[in-house]
């Protein structure tokens, strides 16, 4: 987010792109997300409230796996 301002070193250990949000949130366990008790509904709505529907369809969805070091 923007008016963050901390920083975390991260190892990134899998990139997977995906055509939409939905097809990403088929493919990822929400629980691997801390998103357990959200529906497919409530996921989608929550990331158009970062990304809109146009940014993914022109630039699709990208799913990073990240390890702290």
């Amino acid at each position: 987010m923007p008016e963050q301002n901390n920083r975390l070193k991260v190892k990134v250990t899998d990139l997977r792109k995906y055509d939409t949000f939905q097809d990403m949130y088929q493919d990822i366990p929400f629980r691997d997300l801390d998103c357990e008790s959200w529906t497919m509904e409530e996921m989608i709505e929550g990331t158009y409230q970062i990304y809109t529907p146009e940014q993914e369809k022109f630039w699709g969805t990208l799913a990073i796996t990240i390890e702290y070091r």
